[in-house]
């Protein structure tokens, strides 16, 4: 009997006869594997070619090589901003965070400034000056005292013919107590220059209102006290007159 084989055939399938991938690179794991192998070897060496640096200066490129964290670096950065300075280990270990055992491998790259030995300086005695002997020039050696200044010191001085008190000086307009303070620094009232007092019982109005401490009104009722008065003395007027007492005595400078 004639057996008949029907054999089909589907163009649809298809088998792929070539060799199978291998499920893993080996190639590329060969090469990562030496990569990885020399990153360890060469993180094993020993610390070369980082010359030490104050330890205020770790940067992250330092704390890098040195086989620190970043945070190191961060720490430092964050205690200059607020204006501190590391001066000794203590700080700087307090600053980062360093173990004893992380900071003395590092130790040899961090160089602390030697302290500087302080030196005592003799600082030169200031000569006071002759208040009433200064030149605009030597008053303007003063911090505040310019050339307009110093001219009115002077120019009171002439006008009342001497200081007789530093105090005087908060006659002169635009002297400010800072810079009162700072003259009596550098001058003095030594020997007051001698004053050329007026008599008093023969001087006119307009002498009287010339004089210092005097206005034109004041030295009116003065004249119109004497006229009244003519057995007072001028001591007792100026007494009864009501004025500040320390202008009274300050008239009494220059009237005799």
């Amino acid at each position: 009997m004639l057996g008949i084989v029907i054999l089909f055939y589907n163009r649809e399938l298809h088998f792929d006869t070539s060799e199978p991938k291998p499920l893993v690179d080996w190639g590329n794991t060969k090469r990562y594997s030496h990569q990885l192998d020399s990153l360890l070897a060469a993180s094993k060496k020993p610390l070369q070619k980082l010359a030490p640096f104050h330890p205020n200066f770790t940067t992250a490129y330092r704390a890098y090589r040195l086989g620190l964290p970043s945070a190191v670096a961060d720490s430092v950065a964050a205690y200059h901003r607020a204006g501190k300075w590391i001066s000794n280990k203590e700080e700087y270990q307090k600053v980062t965070g360093l173990a004893d055992s992380s900071y003395h491998r590092i130790a040899p790259f961090l160089k602390y400034p030697e302290k500087r030995k302080q030196r005592n300086f003799k600082v030169a005695a200031i000569v006071k000056q002759d208040l009433n002997k200064a030149t605009a020039l030597e008053l303007q050696k003063v911090r505040g005292i310019g050339t307009v200044l110093s001219n009115r010191i002077v120019s009171h001085k002439d006008r009342i013919q001497a200081y007789s008190s530093m105090e005087q000086l908060n006659e002169v307009y635009g002297l400010s107590p800072e810079v009162r303070k700072l003259l009596a620094v550098y001058f003095e009232i030594r020997e007051p220059l001698p004053i050329q007092p007026k008599a008093f019982a023969t001087a006119s109005l307009s002498t009287l209102a010339a004089q210092p401490y005097l206005t034109y009104e004041q030295a009116r009722w003065l004249v119109k006290e004497r006229t009244q008065k003519p057995n007072e003395s001028l001591e007792v007027l100026l007494d009864s007159s009501g004025w500040d007492s320390l202008q009274v005595q300050r008239i009494k400078l220059y009237l005799y």
